[in-house]
């Protein structure tokens, strides 16, 4: 594998971050800036602050261009045949961050982070990393007709419970809202299905192993940086009836211990 240009390594990157930051929701904070400024000059040590702000505020202006999405399939190749294992993982740790850094994990961010992983994954990114793309619509279980989707929704199902002990249909519908965008290619009747089916096994009542059984599935199954946006979807559940109860907050403390990541509610 050849070694990057560092100049052109900084350029890449700097394209690649601001598209993450500002591209997925249009808007670049402050707090971005410093995490992603940080980081380049933690792993490009040769560069002085003011280089790295100047390549930023270059790549910022570049991202107007209207061949952005060439250049950044182009950037994504490039690094793939230019870094090392080790650096790639760097690479996306960094995306990571950056996403994290407005204290908001969106969607949008998700997906973008999960294109360039998809990308690297035609060809594993080293022997010891055989981690793929998560989608909680392939993940092979034994038992077909449960599958890692299930799994989620009955943990969102159980999760809308605590609060009063049963389940209101706007909690349903944003449940079935939240599902859906994990699983962008289903069709809304597939979709309904599946809150069908986990709302079966939910309303033969409450079985603690069965939820610990899906709390450490989802843990095996789906990468941190992806936990976190399932956290976040857990708020937006909890405020489908326009109210964060002490049991709700309780829980998501609960899946954040248990899937090894730090959460402060925004709530």
């Amino acid at each position: 594998m050849s070694e990057p240009n560092s100049d052109r390594l900084l350029e890449d990157l700097a394209l690649l971050y601001i598209a993450l930051a500002h591209g997925t929701d249009h808007h670049f904070a402050k707090s971005e800036l410093v995490v992603m400024t940080d980081k380049l000059q933690r792993h490009l040590d040769g560069y002085a602050r003011e280089t790295i702000l100047a390549a930023i505020e270059h790549a910022l202006a570049s991202y107007e261009q209207p061949d952005i999405e060439e250049r950044l399939d182009v950037i994504i190749a490039r690094l793939y045949k230019t870094l090392s294992p080790a650096q790639l993982e760097w690479v996306l740790d960094d995306m990571t961050a950056i996403a994290l850094a407005d204290d908001k994990y969106l969607h949008v961010e998700n997906s973008f982070i999960d294109k360039v992983l998809r990308t690297w994954q035609q060809h594993p990114v080293s022997s010891q990393r055989q981690e793929r793309l998560w989608s909680i619509l392939n993940t092979h279980s034994e038992d077909a007709s449960w599958t890692i989707a299930h799994d989620l929704t009955l943990i969102y199902l159980m999760f809308a419970h605590q609060s009063n002990q049963e389940l209101a249909n706007i909690e349903i519908v944003a449940i079935t809202k939240k599902i859906a965008e994990w699983l962008p290619n289903a069709h809304g009747t597939d979709v309904a299905d599946l809150v069908m089916d986990a709302l079966k096994v939910y309303a033969t009542g409450p079985d603690p192993a069965r939820l610990d059984a899906a709390i450490r599935t989802v843990r095996d199954v789906v990468p941190v940086h992806q936990r976190l946006a399932l956290l976040s979807d857990l708020q937006y559940i909890a405020c489908a009836d326009r109210r964060m109860q002490v049991e709700e907050k309780a829980f998501i403390a609960r899946l954040a211990a248990a899937w090894d990541v730090p959460f402060e509610s925004q709530l």
